[in-house]
């Protein structure tokens, strides 16, 4: 089965992001982006690039093994 890896990592960034009970708006801030880019990122309808996901990890307190661990079940 093909999956889309960006609707992948996207899902598992926002399941992590409401678990933990923050907002889009917090992390666009930090990434000085706005909310619509971090909609975006999270369905998965634009590419994150390698340092952005490094960053958003960061804020989540995710490592990227941890980000990629079941990461199929998100989709």
């Amino acid at each position: 089965m093909s999956y889309n890896i960006y609707r992948l990592i996207g899902a598992k960034l926002q399941c992590e992001r409401t678990r933990k009970g923050i907002k889009q708006e917090y992390i666009a801030k930090q990434l000085k982006t706005n909310r619509t880019k971090i909609s975006k990122i999270e369905n998965g309808s634009v590419k994150i690039s390698i340092s952005v996901l490094l960053i958003y990890c960061k804020i989540l307190e995710l490592s990227l093994p941890e980000l990629f661990t079941d990461i199929d079940k998100y989709f």
